[in-house]
């Protein structure tokens, strides 16, 4: 028997080079990570030909097994990591049909999880942000940074990866108005724009002050205090985090994350519509937006405490 491993690797790399052209680079490199469990699969159980039965298999594996190790011995892999996994595998399947390696698209009819229509973390409430960016001490050039990525953050829902990317050069800051040019998730070019509120123009123009910088200067919007290396997507994850934890405010559910869906919560309870909040929020689909509609009406249905005040008040 050939070594399986092997031959499916083979196929892996010439899918992923296939799909290369059309999709992002980081993209790629998600999807090439996501297919590793179905490889590795494959060769523990020593699989030359898969069939639907061991497509069905794969998945309840990713479904049941556990991988967390330490504290997080016994673990499971988050709904959506597990139906990421199975999409992937599907389109390779997918592939390995249409290039004759396999008889019969043995993905026909695999469903992913369901998950629930709710938004995983928290956002913070207008005196939860204003207590998170008044604990940062501005005195400092990593202060002066980090205010003004977090009110850039928390007033116009940009993703970590979109600060990470963006460049000074990228804002147009007039009397009038100011925008970003941002590369948004899955895209290829900066070719969305950010509306910036004027807060968080003014921190931004102290911090590159400080920089010795402007805006016409093409450099990293948010670097490193010793260098003007850009700052990472982890990186700019781990400044939030330890600024949410700094002012008290770091749970579970209130992450770096939590800073995008607190643009869109409050703007939606300040009066903005729906269709405004999906075009800050850059949502293909409008139905992403409701989930935040979804959430603020939730807040504001009372049922549980007028049936605790038919019960407790006479």
């Amino acid at each position: 028997m050939r070594n399986n491993h092997s031959y499916f690797s083979s196929h892996a790399r010439d899918w992923l080079n296939f799909i290369g052209d059309e999709i992002s680079a980081n993209t790629l490199k998600t999807y090439s990570l996501a297919l590793r469990p179905l490889l590795s699969f494959f060769k523990s159980k020593e699989i030359e030909k898969p069939t639907r039965a061991d497509l069905r298999s794969y998945v309840n594996s990713l479904r049941h097994t556990p991988i967390g190790t330490g504290k997080n011995k016994g673990k499971h892999r988050a709904a959506a990591t597990v139906n990421l996994y199975i999409t992937v595998a599907r389109l390779f399947c997918q592939y390995l049909f249409a290039n004759g390696v396999l008889p019969t698209d043995i993905s026909l009819g695999m469903k992913g999880l369901k998950q629930g229509r709710e938004h995983k973390k928290d956002a913070l409430t207008a005196l939860q942000a204003r207590m998170l960016l008044k604990s940062i001490d501005t005195s400092t050039l990593k202060g002066k940074r980090d205010y003004a990525m977090l009110t850039l953050t928390a007033t116009s829902g940009l993703r970590t990866i979109e600060l990470s990317r963006a460049l000074t050069s990228d804002i147009s800051d007039t009397t009038d108005s100011c925008f970003l040019r941002v590369q948004g998730k899955g895209r290829n070019d900066k070719s969305e724009r950010v509306m910036v509120a004027r807060q968080a123009a003014d921190a931004i123009n102290r911090y590159l002050t400080a920089r010795g910088l402007n805006i016409t200067t093409d450099a990293p919007l948010f670097a490193g205090c010793r260098s003007e290396s850009p700052l990472t997507s982890k990186s700019i994850s781990r400044i939030i985090k330890a600024a949410l934890e700094n002012a008290g405010l770091k749970t579970a559910r209130i992450t770096a994350h939590s800073l995008r869906h607190t643009a869109a919560t409050l703007a939606l309870q300040s009066g903005a519509n729906i269709t405004q909040v999906q075009q800050m929020l850059r949502h293909f689909h409008i139905n992403t937006t409701m989930l935040y509609i979804n959430d603020i009406n939730r807040l504001q249905n009372l049922s549980e405490q007028l049936a605790a005040n038919s019960i407790f008040h006479q």
